[in-house]
């Protein structure tokens, strides 16, 4: 399954798999794909362009799978709608900081 919020374009041939969720607001261009993603409010997500396993807001891209944060500065990719809220740059803020620091990531671990 997946959930769409409130106010969402969903452009000509766009597939939007399983275990998405597009919160209120986006616009999802032609030809886009997404599976497995959650898309942050107020987001737009450019012709053609491929989500999967990711969690995006604006232009900030988290890979589920790899754990990398990456700030996407081309707006036909991705991009904010609207000017965000304080809360949304607070977030956003968060994010880069997070993304700043050097993480492990941890695999999964056996049993003895």
């Amino acid at each position: 399954p997946c959930w769409i919020g409130a106010n969402v374009y969903i452009g000509p041939g766009v597939s939007v798999g399983a275990g998405t969720v597009i919160e209120d607001g986006c616009y999802i261009d032609r030809g886009a794909e997404i599976a497995g993603s959650v898309v942050g409010p107020g987001t737009y997500v450019g012709k053609y362009t491929e989500l999967r396993n990711s969690f995006v807001w604006g232009g900030d891209l988290l890979n589920l799978d790899s754990g990398s944060l990456t700030e996407v500065t081309d707006p036909f990719l991705l991009g904010e709608l609207r000017a965000p809220s304080r809360w949304v740059g607070r977030w956003a803020r968060a994010l880069r900081r997070i993304r700043s620091l050097e993480i492990p990531v941890l695999g999964r671990m056996g049993s003895a």
